[in-house]
Formats: structure tokens, sequence, C-alpha cells
């Protein structure tokens, strides 16, 4: 709502326009909760029984404060010129300068990626930058939207839940940036669609800036999976990747380039760029600045007995709810309750451990003059892991016992970031438990998702039952038509794959594929995935009959979508499968050879789908007589995974099991065992022991 529509809320609450600005100055400057409660006292003390429809348009303004956070927006909306410290932007801060608390920001060096970031910033709609932690994302969003946009207003939502309060006050303004700094935390159940983005950006009478960052890691859970397979699995993200598509992404390297460090060079006067300098680099500036590496040893060194062991304990607990889907700030009691387990884990009497004020007191205390452990939030006593901690490498598996407990403490939405969080992670039992939590409450697609991890969990007639009754739902409600049902309809074939064969899952879509035709389109990309999961039903049964539909579907799909297409690339991926399970394994080989390139210049080396297919190809070159080659191809895709997704990745470590393998047919049997053990040993040690998937 804008400021006019709470001044009109006042004059028909009081019936005079005099008393209603007065009344209204007093909300508009006080604080969110401060002018709720003074709105309500004034209403009732002031003018006695007040309208409906001045009472509505009040407390939508009340909800609308209470939605934005206090120490950015300072109880009312402002211009982006008026937000002189982008440590309330969330910024990372860095050392204070000879000792003064309000020097926290050194100066801002140019990034090389600023002049398309400046130039996205002024066309508006809806731009993301994507990077490590602490790259210097924020900050670099920070000061392109000052020098680009200085006088529109900024609205800065707090939480997920607070995008439909603020909705109003962002439609309400002709110049607004919406600012969603950490962006995974504003998608998910009920969170950020398209079509929510679409309508804040509107249709060109307003100009409107959604301007996000996200973590490389997070980004890449939505629009660069290592895996896209076509199941119940992919409803989780769907709604997020849709809304992903609309942005146009910028690219934050945490290694700063020789041009930016030359740059840099210029603030040597500054002595915490001149001690950052230092450290590059192997770190990058603004890593260096904002501590990540200090505070990552001081939470390590914490262990040892006699130090902060119970507050190391905090900082897991924390870690490991970012880690398991939970984004908001947590309560110090769940985190301490929590970090018993962790202790229990290191031998806990035995370490010592320090009293929870005394461990709480050092886990948010400033450390190096930059940032602490554990950050507190607007909400006092919720905290929130230092992300540069949730990011680095070698994390143990998540507990149990975390799991369990995280569950039972989150609302249904949360349930199911985390039923998510533990599909990604191989954990199915967890899924399972807060899907059921999810689905029970009535959170959008949280049935398929339960019957994905029904399924996952090897029940797989439970999983088709569930699938059966969540498309008799969409239908019930909605119609046969729905989209989501006819998805559901795609799931269910999925399932009957395993249950009744590749023949029964076949017939099933073909039915589905003439409805989906008719409602929405040849070309309609849920229709395309049916049709690609039709080919691959056939060319169980019949590979050379697959690999005709396949080429069919090629031309229409380059034809309609062009050579270079994503979904090109996928089409000629089955085809390689489709002529290697037919026994041509050398066709396959130099099929996969001539699309590798493609997919490195069209996509990028490191994009999964073209990590994926150089795995495959090592598969063709050992399965058409040279493992030797096989064994060569694979430790170059190994090497490009590890670094990508991190050495703990379950591909990465399923990467290094089929390594072993091909070493062994290639004679190498010593190397073949050892690589075996530890890629074993590994697993287990991330995705836990006795987990299913070992």
């Amino acid at each position: 709502m804008t400021r006019a529509g709470v001044w009109r809320g006042w004059v028909l609450v009081a019936g005079a326009v005099v008393l209603a600005g007065s009344t209204g100055a007093v909300i508009l400057w006080l604080s969110g909760p401060a002018a709720a409660a003074v709105g309500s006292v004034l209403a009732v003390a002031i003018f006695g029984v007040a309208s409906a429809r001045g009472r509505a348009m009040v407390e939508r303004r009340a909800a609308q404060r209470e939605a934005l956070p206090e120490q950015v927006l300072s109880g009312r909306l402002r211009r982006v010129r008026g937000l002189d410290d982008p440590i309330l932007l969330r910024v990372h801060p860095a050392a204070a300068r000879n000792g003064r608390a309000d020097d926290r920001v050194p100066p801002y060096v140019f990034r090389d990626c600023q002049h398309g970031l400046r130039e996205a910033v002024a066309d508006g709609g809806f731009v993301l930058l994507v990077g490590d932690s602490t790259a210097g994302k924020t900050r670099a969003a920070y000061e392109a939207v000052r020098a680009v946009l200085p006088d529109h207003v900024l609205v800065a939502p707090t939480t997920r839940e607070a995008l439909d309060t603020v909705l109003p006050a962002v439609l309400g303004q002709r110049r607004c940036v919406v600012w969603l700094d950490d962006l995974e935390r504003f998608l998910g159940a009920d969170g950020l669609t398209a079509a929510m983005a679409a309508r804040m950006l509107g249709d060109g009478d307003r100009d409107v800036l959604l301007l996000a960052t996200m973590r490389t890691a997070e980004h890449d859970r939505y629009s660069a999976r290592e895996e896209d397979p076509v199941d119940a699995r992919r409803e989780a993200w769907r709604a997020g990747r849709e809304a992903l598509e609309l942005a146009r992404v910028i690219e934050v390297r945490r290694e700063w380039s020789d041009a930016e460090l030359q740059r840099a060079a210029g603030y040597v006067d500054d002595p915490r760029i001149r001690a950052a300098l230092r450290h590059c680099p192997r770190f990058g500036l603004a890593e260096a600045l904002a501590a990540g590496p200090e505070l990552a040893q001081d939470w390590r060194n914490a262990w040892r007995a006699g130090a902060h062991p119970r507050g190391a304990a905090l900082v897991a607990a924390a870690v490991d709810c970012r880690r398991a889907g939970l984004h908001e700030p947590v309560p110090i009691g769940l985190l301490a309750e929590l970090a018993e387990a962790y202790l229990a884990r290191r031998q806990g009497p035995l370490l010592r451990p320090e009293p929870l004020a005394d461990a709480l007191e050092w886990t948010t205390a400033v450390s190096h003059g930059t940032s602490s452990l554990l950050l507190p939030t607007n909400q006092p006593g919720y905290y929130l892991a230092f992300d540069y901690l949730v990011d680095l490498p070698g994390h143990d598996a998540i507990n149990h016992a975390t799991w369990d407990r995280l569950i039972e403490y989150a609302t249904p939405s949360q349930a199911f970031d985390i039923g998510t969080a533990a599909n990604e992670r191989v954990q199915f039992p967890a899924a399972s438990a807060a899907f059921t939590k999810a689905a029970d409450e009535g959170v959008v697609d949280a049935d398929i998702m339960l019957a994905a991890a029904t399924g996952n969990i090897g029940d797989l007639p439970g999983a088709e039952r569930m699938l059966k009754e969540a498309v008799a739902r969409r239908v019930a409600a909605i119609g046969p038509d729905d989209p989501g049902a006819l998805r559901a309809r795609h799931y269910l074939a999925e399932v009957v794959s395993h249950t009744a064969g590749n023949t029964a899952a076949a017939t099933m879509l073909e039915s589905l594929i003439s409805d989906q035709t008719r409602v929405l389109g040849l070309d309609h990309p849920d229709t395309r995935d049916s049709r690609e999961s039709h080919v691959r039903f056939l060319g169980m049964a019949d590979p050379g009959r697959a690999v005709a539909l396949s080429t069919s579907l090629l031309a229409e799909v380059q034809q309609a979508l062009g050579q270079d297409h994503a979904r090109a690339h996928s089409v000629r991926h089955q085809m390689c499968f489709y002529l290697w399970l037919a026994g041509d394994a050398q066709r396959a080989l130099d099929l996969a050879a001539d699309l590798v390139p493609d997919m490195e210049e069209i996509l990028g080396p490191d994009h999964p789908s073209t990590l994926r297919m150089r795995g495959l190809t090592a598969r063709f070159a050992g399965e058409a007589g040279d493992p030797a080659r096989a064994v060569e191809l694979l430790q170059r895709a190994l090497h490009k995974r590890a670094r990508v997704l991190g050495t703990d990745h379950h591909h990465v470590l399923a990467t290094r099991i089929h390594l072993a393998r091909w070493m062994a047919m290639a004679g190498d049997c010593e190397a073949a065992t050892s690589t075996f053990t530890r890629a074993l040993a590994d697993w287990e040690h991330t995705l836990g022991p006795g987990n299913p998937a070992s």
C-alpha cells in the first residue's frame, strides 16, 4: 500500500483529515511492532468504533511494515540513496579501521562484472548475482543500485512469508527495488514464484527491479542439478527453477582477477585492504576482508579440550540446520539441544565443555574485527550460521537425530524444504518424514514428493498408490486438464515402469502425451518431457526403435528451439544411450565425443550436464573395448566434478567407484582396490552408515 493508502485508512477510521494526518505520522515513523500497537490504541481510544474498511487498511499497512526489516527502513519506506550503510543490507563487515566502530566497510574495489551489472540494473527486471560465500555479491549489488537507481524506493522483505505481505507495497510504487539477499531464503513452498515475480515487475508501466543474490551451491540446486531425472523429485524445485529462469544472472567470482587486484592495490592506504592483499590469490579479496578462513579455523580449534567445545557444537548444529534446508534463524534453545549430540560424538565430557552462556557469548562475539560464527538476527535469541562455514568442504553427514528434531520443529512449509534437502543428500527416510508433515498440512505438491520418497525407500507399490491418489485429488479439485494433474500422471508412469514394466508405462504415456498436446501444446516442456520418457521406456525393450524415435524428436526440437538448445543436447544424449543399449558402443562413443565439445561451448565446461556426458563417454569407451581410455576420461571427469560439486558430493563419490571398476578392467587391480576402498569409506562417511544407497 502506498503512503496515500495509509492516510485514506486513517481518514476512514477517524472521519477527520487532521486527526488522520497526525496519527498517521506517528505510525509511519515508529518501528513496525510499535506502529501496530500505537495504531491500534489510538484507533480505539481516540476514535472509538472505526469503520471495518479503515481498520483493515491500517492493519494491512502495519503487517507490511512488520515484514520489512526495521533496521534498514527505520519504520518507513526509504529511497536507495538514503541507505548509506551496506551492513544493514547484509553485506559482510570488515574489521573496524583505527578502532572506529562506524568504519567497518572498506572502500569499494570495482569488480570486473560491475559494468555488466550496472547495465542489467539500469535495464530493470530480475537481476541475480551468483557466487560463492564472501565473493562480494551483496556489496557489488549495493554499489550498483546506489550508482544507477538512487531515487528508487527499496523494499527488503525479511522472510519468505513476508513476500505476500509486502507485495502491495511493491505494487504501489512507480519506481522500486525489491532486495532479496540470499534468494534461497525466499524460494520453496509458499515462496517466490515466476507468477509473483512477474506481478512485481508489472507490464512495463512501472520501473521495478528485483535484485537478488544467491550462493553458487544454492543456485546449482535449482538451475544446474547434476542429475535431472523426470521423476517426482523435480516438483520440489520446479517453482524455484521457473522463477530463476526469469533472472539475468551475473556471476561474481570468489577469486579476484589480476585487473581487480591491481585496482585494489590503489587502496593500500586502507590497512584492511593492504592486509587482505597478502592473502591473495589463495583467497579472494572479499573473502579475506570478511575473515572467512580465520573464522573457519577458529571453529576447528574450538573443539580442543578446555577451549570452546560447546560453542563449536552450537556452530555445528547451526551449520547443519542450513545444510538440512532450514534457512530461517533458529532459536538458541533448539541449537543447544542439537549441540548435545555433536558433543557426544566427540566424547563430550572429556572436552570439558563450557557453560551455554559462555558458549553463546563466544560464538556471537565479533572475531578478527569482522563477523561472528553465529549471526544474531532481528528476532532476539534466534541465530544463523555464518554462510561461509556452510559451504566448507568435508562436513560429516547430518545425523539422524538432527533430521528428526528439525522436522519436529519445522512449520509445514519448512518441512517441505527439509524434505527436499534430505532427498538431495540421499536421506530418504528423513525426506519421507518431512514430506509427510508437509502433506498432512496441505503444502502444495508435498503429496507427490512424499510418494517419491516412499519409492526411494523401496516401497514402490506404496509410491504408486500415493501417486494415483494425488492424480485423483487434482482431477477432483480442478479437473483432468489441470497441468499439475498431468504432471502427476507422468510421475505415476515413472513408478509404473518399475512396478509393471516399461511397456505398461509407455502405454500410460501415450495417453498422457495426447492429453498434454491437446491442453498444453506439442512444444510445451511438459509434453516434451513425456515424449522423451516414452522413448526411454520403449528403448529399454526396443533400443533400435528408440534410436529412430529420438532421431525424429531431435529434428523437431532443433527446428523449434534451435540446434544449440539444452533440450536438443538432452535428446542427443539419449540417442547415445540407446545406441549403447543396442550393442553399438562404438557408435555411441563417436556421437558422445561429438556432443561433449558442443555442450562445453553452449552450456560451459563445468555445467552438470556436460560433466555427466563426460562420465558417459568414459563408460562408452570402456564398453567399446578400451578400458584404459575409460580410466583416462573418468579421471578427467572426476577432477572437474570434484572442483565443481565438492569432493563429498555423492555424484563425485559414485564416479570414484566407477573409476575403480575400469581400473580393474584395465588390469590395474591394486589401484582399483585402493580407489574402491577409499571411495566406499568416504561414501559411508558422507551419507552416513547404514544409508540404503550404500
